[in-house]
């Protein structure tokens, strides 16, 4: 299914007025089309809600994760630690435009804010954190286009900065029991991810 296409929207706010949709998709597509963003971009995004809807989850869930996958880096400054939290907030606002239910709309904002953290003791949430970080166990070449994208978005950063940061992140990573917490993500790309971070760490003690 082609996520940019207004059946997606339609079918994650069934509610809405189609003008209102138009005016969201044209802002958050705006947002994620921003000149900085190499990897965060709404490509991120259409990767994310193909995950999602080949995870053959009930409607309910599936919107909730569709609604996380659009907003959760709508806002994205590189180097800020308060992005997820201003993504939940717009999130927030436009799903009561959008006409979202409560329920729906509280567990939209509270899955995007655990983005942050990457750590959920519940299963939708887990899932998410484990689809959003699906790219760390990518076959070799597309992980080093990933870590470069995510280099170019972060280019005002000295080398030397940069690289105390990214390794505290790889460090971070490794040093959980788990990285994937869903059994099927786990399978698939546990090995992989620490393989590359492993490899990528390792390349970080040579510069």
């Amino acid at each position: 299914m082609e996520t940019t296409n207004i059946d997606i929207w339609k079918r994650a706010f069934p509610n809405a007025r189609l003008e209102d949709i138009a005016q969201c998709s044209a802002m958050v597509i705006k947002h994620y089309g921003q000149s900085n963003r190499h990897y965060h971009n709404f490509d991120h995004v259409t990767a994310l809600i193909r995950q999602i809807i080949r995870a053959s989850l009930i409607r309910s869930d599936e919107n909730i994760l569709i609604n996380v996958a659009l907003f959760h880096d709508v806002i994205y400054i590189p180097g800020r630690k308060d992005n997820e939290h201003k993504s939940a907030e717009l999130a927030k606002k436009w799903l009561a435009i959008l006409q979202v239910d409560t329920h729906t709309a509280q567990r939209t904002c509270a899955i995007i804010k655990a983005t942050a953290s990457h750590k959920s003791d519940d299963f939708l949430t887990q899932l998410f954190l484990d689809m959003d970080l699906s790219i760390l166990g990518a076959n070799e070449l597309n992980y080093q286009e990933y870590t470069s994208q995510i280099r170019k978005e972060h280019y005002q950063v000295p080398h030397c900065l940069y690289k105390i940061g990214r390794k505290r992140f790889l460090a971070q990573m490794l040093s959980r029991t788990t990285i994937f917490s869903t059994p099927k993500y786990y399978k698939s790309f546990e090995k992989m991810a620490r393989k590359n971070m492993k490899n990528e760490l390792n390349s970080l003690k040579l510069w």
